[in-house]
């Protein structure tokens, strides 16, 4: 199962994304297979989301997306969720595969119109897909 690394201080965005990609990159091929959401698109919105898995959300959460606990439970979440400091309810995951698999799904089944432009990546970005 994959792991979101701790990374001491000084560590490159280079070096942040490529470990970042490594770890989750099945998952998200899962998730394009499953919902047609390209899979650079995914990494670039979890890396963005989650400051390359070092978030509160993302440690002790396995929320990669800062996707908050409103909505349905489904396959991939089971309702839990945890208050930020903020106030605000996020989904906590049991394990980050199904934080990726649920903001696919979140993603193909209520925004479509997103969900296409995820595609326009495949032209803009050196991805192995």
């Amino acid at each position: 199962m994959e792991k979101i690394k701790n990374y001491e201080i000084g560590a490159t965005s280079t070096e942040l994304a490529s470990d970042f990609t490594l770890t989750f990159f099945n998952a998200t091929m899962d998730a394009y297979e499953k919902f047609g959401i390209y899979p650079c698109a995914t990494l670039a919105q979890g890396m963005l989301e989650s400051d390359y898995g070092r978030s509160t959300n993302a440690r002790l959460a396995n929320n990669l997306f800062g996707v908050t606990a409103s909505g349905s439970t489904n396959e991939y979440w089971d309702g839990t969720s945890r208050k930020a400091a903020t106030g605000i309810n996020f989904r906590v995951y049991s394990t980050p595969y199904n934080s990726i698999m649920d903001f696919a799904r979140l993603i193909a089944s209520k925004y479509p119109d997103c969900a296409k432009v995820s595609m326009e990546c495949r032209n803009t970005l050196s991805c192995a897909v």
